[in-house]
């Protein structure tokens, strides 16, 4: 009798687990909801987002995706990988808990990213991608191809390979980040090199959204190619019979904006085709390659690479909704001399923070135009986003005594960064913030 009872609560247990939604099964732990999310350590816990893409998730450990390759997107998939999306997006919260998603390796036709589309609801904080690859033909995106949701502290690093452009699809968006935002991306960044051909940027191809406290650093290069197609299986695409023409809508940060970006720069170079022929645009620009948006407090450092490209944005809008205020780039480092909007100054203006405070900007440690310490400045650098924490170190201190109680401290040296209030000179109130942040990381 005790062994047939036995049996039966093992039948019984067993057929209970069996019949549990596969997603149950999946994580590390959690129940999926905002106070105790599913916990994902591993690669299968990642794919397994795909079975609840309304629920909330937590990483609780780095992952390495090497050795890996996805044929479209890992999270949230177009699932006919035609031009428009066919698939079911993202709409939970995913919390990167400060972790990493190594090595992820894209390679296939459209719509690739690790997530496809991130929906009106969704949520992305607090993750990175290290070392990425992604390879297709249209709609690349690190982190996603499309944004409809919010973004907050993520960051991506390696390529993004566009392969392929239709004169039909005007906006097909390829970027470090994301290729397509039409929501809110804050405080987060790319250094992907990005080849696109049409709406290509460091951080987004397109944006009809909001970009705010957000930096791109990654090289973008122009390369098109029509006409082509696909052999060989999944894993091992190569596309034949190419042939190159020229593109447009290029930029260090974004390609094409009709939304708006505060708060932002790009230091990436621009190397664009600039071939003549059936169609050319001249929207290359060192931030944005075409503005019918807002950029507000930005600027752009890159070399831009031809006749067609600007230092700052390659062409606006006559419309009304095309503005452009206090954003700068460097005509030196540029080599270009002409934008459609925004100001052009040599380097040494540029790493001037009197440049930027004069124009409204808002700096740490000075309160003029306000309290938020949404910049910072190095000495001899450009300025640097305030959660770009820059920590003081055993030199910073050495300079303060080198140069305690002197004057005469002045743009771009500042006494060699011991002069941290830019009064010109160095004492006890330069010595107090130092201590503030002192190893502060």
């Amino acid at each position: 009798m005790f062994k047939q009872t036995s049996m039966s609560i093992i039948f019984a247990a067993a057929a209970l687990i069996l019949s549990l939604p596969t997603h149950l099964l999946a994580f590390a732990g959690g129940a999926g909801t905002p106070e105790n999310p599913y916990q994902i350590s591993t690669r299968e816990d990642l794919e397994a987002v795909n079975n609840d893409l309304e629920a909330h998730y937590i990483m609780i450990n780095d992952i390495n995706l090497a050795g890996n390759t996805y044929t479209r997107a890992v999270i949230a998939p177009d699932i006919f990988t035609s031009t428009g999306y066919t698939g079911t997006p993202f709409t939970g919260t995913f919390n990167g808990n400060g972790h990493i998603i190594g090595a992820l390796n894209i390679t296939g036709v459209n719509q690739l990213g690790l997530f496809c589309q991130i929906g009106s609801s969704g949520k992305i904080i607090n993750l990175g991608l290290e070392d990425i690859s992604i390879n297709g033909k249209e709609y690349l995106g690190g982190l996603c191809v499309t944004n409809e949701g919010t973004i907050n502290n993520c960051y991506s690093n390696g390529v993004i390979q566009g392969v392929n452009y239709s004169l039909n699809e005007m906006l097909s968006g390829f970027g470090g980040l994301c290729g397509m935002n039409k929501g809110t991306i804050v405080d987060s960044y790319s250094s992907c090199e990005v080849s696109g051909i049409h709406s290509a940027g460091g951080l987004v191809g397109s944006n009809t959204g909001y970009i705010s406290n957000c930096n791109a650093t990654g090289d973008i290069v122009e390369g098109m190619v029509e006409e082509c197609f696909p052999v060989g299986d999944p894993e091992g695409i190569e596309w034949m019979d190419c042939q190159q023409h020229g593109g447009g809508y290029i930029g260090g940060l974004c390609g094409y904006n009709t939304g708006l970006i505060y708060n932002c720069y790009a230091k990436g170079s621009v190397d664009t085709v600039g071939i003549t022929g059936f169609w050319v645009s001249r929207s290359y620009g060192g931030l944005c390659g075409y503005n019918n948006g807002s950029i507000v407090n930005c600027y752009s450092t890159g070399y831009v690479s031809n006749y067609y490209s600007c230092g700052l944005v390659g062409e606006s809008s006559l419309s009304e909704d095309s503005i452009i205020e206090k954003s700068f780039w460097d005509v030196e480092t540029s080599l270009s001399q002409t934008s459609d909007g925004g100001e052009g100054l040599t380097t040494a203006e540029m790493q001037d923070i009197f440049t930027f405070t004069d124009a409204g900007w808002d700096f740490v440690n000075e309160t003029a135009n306000g309290v938020e310490d949404l910049w910072q400045m190095p000495a001899f650098d450009y300025p640097r986003l305030s959660w770009e924490a820059i920590a003081p170190t055993n030199s910073d201190i050495g300079m303060l005594s080198v140069n305690w109680l002197g004057g005469g401290c002045a743009a771009p040296d500042w006494c060699g960064g011991a002069d941290r209030d830019f009064d010109g000179s160095v004492t006890v109130d330069d010595l107090l913030l130092l201590a503030d942040s002192w190893l502060y990381q």
